[in-house]
């Protein structure tokens, strides 16, 4: 069975070739270690002290990232819509719980991924290697794009 139409999985294929080109093969094994989650407008996909073990494609639909502090303030630090990645990335590359809330802004459809997994398959696959380091950069040069215009560029 598969869990991807066959608009979903060429939207996904594109947009992670975008990234780092894959063979036929990766593409297979990606396709094969996802499932698919639907998640109601309001439920959680991550929460403060969750296991950071999985990370999703979102399909369709909205999800926030954002943190609470004690008195319950909310900081967002993303939107993520379709074909973006989701999850609480800093967390899993520390092996630690998450700190991230990540909620559905919107009724959400995600190709969910077990880090363990993909970590497992990356140790034989130089190009899921590959894909997994551009990603992880790409994440990094956005961060510094945030940082930059926080303390450079006026609120205007």
């Amino acid at each position: 069975m598969n869990v991807l139409s066959d608009s979903e999985a060429t939207a996904i294929r594109k947009r992670l070739n975008a990234i780092a080109p894959l063979s036929a093969k990766t593409w297979a094994a990606i396709v094969a270690m996802g499932s698919r989650e639907s998640l109601a407008k309001g439920q959680f996909f991550s929460q403060p002290g969750d296991a950071a073990d999985r990370f999703g494609i979102v399909l369709s639909g909205l999800l926030r990232h954002y943190y609470s502090d004690s008195r319950g303030r909310e900081s967002v630090k993303a939107f993520r819509g379709p074909l973006e990645l989701s999850g609480p990335y800093a967390e899993i590359i520390q092996r630690k719980p998450s700190r991230t809330s990540i909620e559905a802004l919107t009724p959400v459809e995600l190709l969910v991924f077990r880090v363990a997994e993909v970590d497992a398959a990356a140790e034989s696959s130089l190009e899921l290697t590959h894909l997994m380091r551009r990603f992880v950069e790409a994440q990094f040069v956005a961060k510094e794009q945030r940082e930059y215009e926080f303390l450079q560029l006026s609120a205007e």
